[in-house]
Formats: structure tokens, C-alpha cells, sequence
């Protein structure tokens, strides 16, 4: 069976746990491989290092498409895809993950080592690509074609939802598989 994840809006731990509780339910139903589409300016680092783990560790084939934006940690989430695909009119955002409150407010934090560790790992980015997008707060907008360049996604292209295909909605509060 093949299953399209929709992950639109914030990364939570709600959206995790969500997701989490979808992709059992897939993996229950015999769930070979998975598509998730991706439009998130990001969010919590735990819950998306949390989706990342799920995707990157099931063992299937996974493809990602991002449909509009991708920041932050959704774009670690992003990684996860063996094929990653991004529409034309697709952004790219990344920075280092910062301190929102406390005695560190603005710092950099310790996290930003759990959103950068893919783009080494799974791209081969360098010390130098990675102080790039991941030493400040500030962030670089990327766009496809760059995106491309530097390998974060395989493909620019137009991609549909597929019809007659199970679509989980992770935002809605009471999913249902259409």
C-alpha cells in the first residue's frame, strides 16, 4: 500500500504524535512505501527530529515533495525522502535554531546540532556549507534551483496529490484516510 502524509502548517508534538499514530496505523496495513508533502516553515525541533527518525528508520521508500515552503526543521523532515521533490515555486529555509525564552533568549542552541546532522549526513555537506546556513538566527532563502545545486532535493517538478490513494491529513484534529 502507498500512503500520502500531508504535513502543512507548524511541526509540533501534536503533529508528531499525530504522524507517529497515522504511520503505524499505514505500517499496520501494509504500507510499502510513503509520499509526505510538505508545506511548514518548521517548528519544534524535537517533533520533527522525532518525524525525521520515523521516515528515515522504517526501512521504506520514501518521497518527499515540498509544496511551497520547507524552513527550518521541516526542511531536516524533508531529508528524510530518498527522492526529494520540490515544486517550481517551492522555498527553501534554513538557520540555526535559537533560544525563545530564558538567559540564552537569541542565542544559539545546543538543537541546532540535531537540525544541521542530516545535511552532513545525508548530503555530505562540509564544515563550511553548514556554518553557512547553520551559524546564525538569520535565515537563507533558498530556491529551487540552488536547492538543487546543492543536492537537498533530486527533482524540480510539478507534483499531484494522486487520486484513489490513501491522503492522511497530519493537521486535522480527527483524521480520517480519504
Amino acid at each position: 500500500m502507498h500512503a500520502t502524509f500531508l504535513l502543512f502548517g507548524r511541526v509540533g508534538k501534536d503533529t508528531a504524535d499525530h504522524f507517529r499514530e497515522e504511520y503505524i496505523r499505514a505500517l499496520d496495513n501494509d504500507l510499502t512505501d510513503a509520499t509526505v508533502v510538505i508545506n511548514s516553515g518548521g517548528g519544534e525541533v524535537n517533533a520533527g527530529i522525532g518525524i525525521f527518525n520515523i521516515l528515515s528508520g522504517s526501512g521504506l521508500n520514501i518521497t518527499t515533495v515540498i509544496y511551497g515552503e520547507t524552513g527550518s526543521i521541516a526542511a531536516t523532515i524533508f531529508l528524510a525522502g530518498q527522492k526529494r521533490i520540490s515544486m517550481p515555486d517551492s522555498t527553501f529555509t534554513l538557520h540555526a535554531a535559537s533560544y525563545t525564552s530564558g538567559a540564552r533568549l537569541g542565542q544559539i542552541a545546543d538543537s541546532t546540532s540535531l537540525i544541521s546532522s542530516p545535511f552532513r549526513r545525508i548530503l555530505g555537506w562540509n564544515d563550511a556549507q553548514l556554518a553557512r546556513f547553520f551559524s546564525s538566527s538569520t535565515e537563507a532563502m533558498l530556491l529551487p534551483d540552488e536547492a538543487l545545486s546543492l543536492g537537498m532535493i533530486t527533482e524540480v517538478a510539478q507534483y499531484r496529490i494522486g487520486l484513489n490513494k490513501p491522503v492522511i491529513d497530519l493537521v486535522t484534529t480527527n483524521p480520517t484516510t480519504k
